[in-house]
């Protein structure tokens, strides 16, 4: 925290605030930094140590006509996949209207979310809470594959990638997902 008096700032910093190249910090450019450090060596090249923007491998900014940002948040009637044998029916794929409109579909249609990783079934929701351009089938499907690689239980990790976030979190990039709509 910066102190200050009626005459300017006081305390460890105030030298620094006043004349910043006569009296530089003891940091490498000699300004603040904010820096992980040592850390810098486990990201990898390129890869930065604060919080910046990194280009989606997919997403809207990227997507091809017909393609749409898949979103698949946890399921709020269940834990991840608990419960969904007792699930008949695919899971909804909610959308805007405009959107819907735009790929042609219709409320209620099933259809298949397909991209080159695979397929899976969904039946279409329109509702407005969506926006334009998004997909939103919430995960925890069981896996129920066809012999052409087709989830027919709708298991959204079918068309989702396993690639990581960045070489140091190793998450999986789910929400960096096109994919595009087909009649069932």
């Amino acid at each position: 925290m910066i102190e200050r008096s009626a005459t300017g700032p006081t305390g460890r910093l105030a030298a620094f605030l006043a004349d910043p190249d006569g009296c530089p910090l003891p940091t490498v450019s000699g300004r603040l930094e904010i820096t992980v450090g040592e850390a810098e060596h486990l990201l990898g090249p390129g890869a930065r140590v604060h919080p910046a923007w990194y280009e989606p491998t997919e997403w809207l900014g990227s997507a091809a006509p017909g393609q749409l940002h898949l979103v698949t948040p946890m399921p709020s009637t269940r834990l991840h996949s608990q419960f969904a044998a007792l699930e008949a029916e695919v899971p909804p794929a909610r959308l805007n209207a405009v959107t819907a409109r735009d790929v042609g579909v219709s409320d209620g249609q099933e259809v298949r979310v397909v991209n080159d990783r695979g397929s899976c079934a969904a039946r279409i929701v329109v509702t407005p809470d969506v926006a334009d351009g998004v997909l939103v089938i919430e995960n925890g499907r069981w896996l129920d594959v066809d012999v052409d690689g087709h989830c027919r239980r709708g298991n959204v990790n079918v068309v989702t990638s396993d690639r990581p976030t960045s070489s140091w979190g190793q998450a999986t990039a789910a929400h960096s997902c096109l994919v595009r709509l087909e009649p069932a």
